[in-house]
């Protein structure tokens, strides 16, 4: 498989050091036909330092290769001495004779619009959503849900590959990544992962900052396919679940759309509040769970582990419904369990903060309302620099689809073909390894 050429994530007191270390890395990758990508946190809140950062990272393969990114969180959990998040770029250096770039400007699903990007969106930028192309005389969401599991076209770049040739896909994409997902079904034996970027309304005038050498995008996706080098080899893949608690007893959810409209035949919204009452979790004196983002749904492996969670959005003991944060709920005779996010630091596990035998790209999902501190890093204390590990963050989430368990031969596929799922609870973590 195609091992990545470099890997690391560097967490810096400020952007003047932190400029420094992609110059250094710069000159030794820089220009030299290979594909760059990279993450930077948004907690660069002065624009000279935001501007110095963006132009260095672009100016990184100006003459011979590409670079593509995205602005992403800063990594819950981590802070500097002086307890404010330390300024972060994450970094992937890859050759470009087996991995292929790619923009999509395939349509997802509309946005609301929130703080003053708006104004700085030209009419030429517009994508049509897919609410767009119903016209306005309404949606019909049945249409709408059957729509969303139709194949759509591959962005031009991916369209004359062999999907059997592409070992994983690693892309950063806007909030509407429902048609790119789709495309990339065609890719059976891939992994795919992808980080849903930050938003940045209030930072660059964007809703989400994506980076394709020296273009801006404010929508759609970048990303990166690397094909496989070895005919039976697989990229190894996986999801944690970082400070979740499960509690209440495994259920049969029956759902339609992305709603659960019972468990066990029985009111899922009353469910939840008795579970959370009998195990003791503080309502601070409420009725209902009004902060849907400390609580999701587990769907349980045979095995019994927590194989993916969907986030709950909303629900009313009132009429039953629980509401998930997905295109689909789990899919008919599917074991959940209900999950408690507690609203605390996450705690990164040591294996991504220290340098280990293989390398590791991953993508973390943080609480919203935990990781807004736009506060300058402090100045004081020394770099870290995560050697193997590509780490970024966002609040909005990640999508993974893992290859089958076993793919042998030219044709022969063993295992589930996992459909594209986000996750965007708090504590998500997809992974994807390299052995080195």
């Amino acid at each position: 498989m195609p091992v990545p050429l470099h890997l690391s994530t560097v967490l810096s007191r400020s952007a003047s050091s932190l400029q420094s270390h992609i110059t250094r890395l710069a000159k030794k990758y820089g220009n030299q036909n290979h594909i760059l990508l990279f993450a930077l946190s948004s907690n660069v809140t002065e624009s000279p330092d935001l501007a110095a950062l963006v132009g260095a990272l672009s100016d990184f393969n100006s003459e011979h290769g590409h670079s593509i990114g995205c602005i992403s969180k800063p990594v819950e959990g981590l802070k500097n001495r002086g307890g404010s998040h330390y300024l972060s770029c994450s970094f992937g250096v890859f050759d470009s004779s087996n991995s292929v770039v790619f923009r999509s400007t395939l349509p997802g699903r509309s946005q609301p619009q929130v703080g003053r990007w708006h104004s700085f969106r030209k009419k030429d930028d517009d994508k049509p959503s897919m609410e767009d192309s119903y016209g306005k005389d309404g949606v019909s969401w049945s249409d709408v849900w059957d729509r969303s599991s139709r194949q759509e076209p591959l962005p031009e770049a991916l369209s004359e590959l062999d999907p059997d040739e592409i070992e994983t896909i690693i892309h950063f994409t806007d909030l509407a990544p429902e048609g790119l997902s789709n495309s990339l079904r065609a890719f059976k034996r891939s992994t795919k992962l992808g980080l849903m970027a930050t938003s940045t309304p209030f930072i660059t005038g964007r809703p989400v900052t994506l980076f394709q050498n020296r273009c801006i995008y404010e929508s759609g996706a970048v990303g990166i396919a690397l094909k496989r080098s070895i005919k039976d080899s697989q990229t190894r893949s996986h999801v944690e679940f970082l400070g979740v608690q499960p509690f209440a007893e495994p259920l049969t959810p029956s759902c339609e759309g992305n709603m659960i409209n019972t468990l066990n035949d029985s009111n899922p919204a009353n469910l939840l509040l008795q579970s959370m009452k009998q195990t003791g979790l503080d309502l601070q004196a409420r009725e209902s769970p009004k902060d849907f983002d400390q609580f999701s749904l587990g769907v349980l492996a045979p095995n019994g582990r927590i194989s993916r969670i969907y986030r709950i959005t909303a629900g009313d003991p009132s009429r039953g419904s629980l509401s998930l944060d997905s295109d689909r709920a789990p899919d008919v005779g599917t074991v959940i369990q209900f999950l408690h996010h507690p609203q605390t630091q996450l705690p990164i596990p040591e294996r991504y903060l220290s340098s280990t035998s293989s390398q590791m790209l991953a993508f973390l999902t943080t609480p919203p309302d935990q990781i807004s501190d736009l506060s300058e890093s402090s100045k004081s204390g020394d770099d870290i620099i995560l050697d193997g590990t590509f780490l970024a963050a966002s609040e909005n989430g990640f999508l993974l689809s893992r290859a089958p368990a076993g793919v042998h031969g030219e044709n022969e596929i063993i295992g589930e073909i996992e459909d594209t799922w986000k996750c965007s609870s708090s504590g998500g973590l997809g992974v994807v390894e390299w052995e080195n």
